[in-house]
């Protein structure tokens, strides 16, 4: 089974401090992650209302504060992202970001980094994505609050350019955290059989075990948010996975591919020895002439399960021996060639 693309989504969990972004990178590189996700918009991209207040939990207290303030303080500042891109390379991982103007895709741009991804909240903005499949071949979109209609859409726009960009479709609700019963992973199923694309999940549960089902049921790709500590402040610490929550997910994701295994029908590598011990042969019943002809009368089913199988004896009998077989011998393709 081909590996599963898992990253780490760093977000806002740097706090607005370069330092932690660099803590985080590293951190997740040891955890086992393919890549690390930030967020490279500007505040005034997207808030109109620089006086909306913002709810959320944060240290186990409620609070309450400006969205523009919480998402100003927490901006990516364009001159980390060269240092953030050479650092994810130093430490083998990916860096992706989400960008939300066409100025931000024209950075990544500079990058060359491997994937665009676009977020939940702007699958609606037409503009924004073909301007990253003009710039881009690999595109990941997010359908967190999207509806079949807003799928296809962004799908057409970007297919209208013909770029034959590789669109990678996450499925996601954006609740954060994401109770059980609203996780819906046959969501993710039914976008796969609609849109024909690569899936994934990016996940807002808590713990690994959602996203083990999503990989057991097709998921290539996983998305998750980390930090440093859950007692950092801010909204997302506290549901975000810390490094040992982190390495346990990687591990958990990676033994869920080992038990997919491989889609050929064949014996497992490991059966090769009890097949040989404990499937059946053609056994000779009694001692056979070379030049006699081979007799159902003449045979036994038994094990080991070394010679012929029986479900292939009928091409054999009628055929002369060219050798004499003695009784209780397993039956051998040698023994007509």
């Amino acid at each position: 089974m081909k590996k599963t693309y898992i990253i780490g989504e760093i977000g806002i969990n740097h706090n607005g401090k370069l330092i932690n972004c660099l803590k985080l990178i590293k951190t997740a590189s040891k955890c086992g992650v393919d890549a690390v996700k930030f967020q490279n918009w500007i505040a005034e991209d997207f808030i109109s209302d620089k006086n909306q207040i913002f709810k959320y939990q944060s240290r186990g207290k409620k609070i309450k504060e400006t969205f523009y303030n919480l998402c100003k303080r927490t901006e990516l500042k364009k001159k980390w992202l060269k240092t953030l891109n050479s650092y994810c390379k130093k430490n083998n991982v990916d860096f992706l970001s989400t960008p939300t103007s066409n100025k931000g895709v024209d950075e990544l741009k500079k990058l060359k980094v491997k994937y665009m991804k676009n977020g939940s909240d702007y699958l609606t903005n037409i503009d924004l994505i073909k301007y990253m499949a003009k710039n881009f071949k690999n595109i990941i979109l997010s359908t967190g609050m999207s509806y079949e209609e807003d799928i296809d859409i962004a799908i057409k726009s970007i297919k209208s350019l013909k770029k034959n960009n590789n669109i990678i479709l996450l499925h996601c609700t954006s609740i954060y955290p994401t109770k059980k019963e609203s996780t819906n992973l046959n969501r993710m199923l039914a976008i796969k059989q609609k849109f024909n694309t690569q899936i994934g999940f990016s996940d807002h549960t808590i713990g690994w075990e959602s996203a083990v089902q999503a990989v057991s049921m097709g998921a290539s790709f996983l998305e998750k948010h980390i930090t440093l500590d859950h007692k950092m402040s801010g909204p997302d610490h506290w549901f975000s996975l810390n490094p040992k929550e982190l390495k346990n997910y990687v591990d958990k994701v990676r033994d869920a591919e080992k038990a997919l295994g491989s889609n050929k029908i064949i014996p497992d590598k490991y059966e090769m020895k009890n097949l040989k011990e404990q499937r059946l042969s053609v056994i000779i019943d009694c001692d056979v002439k070379k030049g006699q002809r081979l007799k159902k009368d003449y045979i036994k089913f038994k094990k080991p399960g070394t010679g012929i199988s029986p479900n292939k004896i009928e091409k054999f009998l009628g055929k002369k021996l060219k050798q004499d077989v003695k009784k209780n011998s397993v039956l051998l393709e040698k023994y007509f060639k």
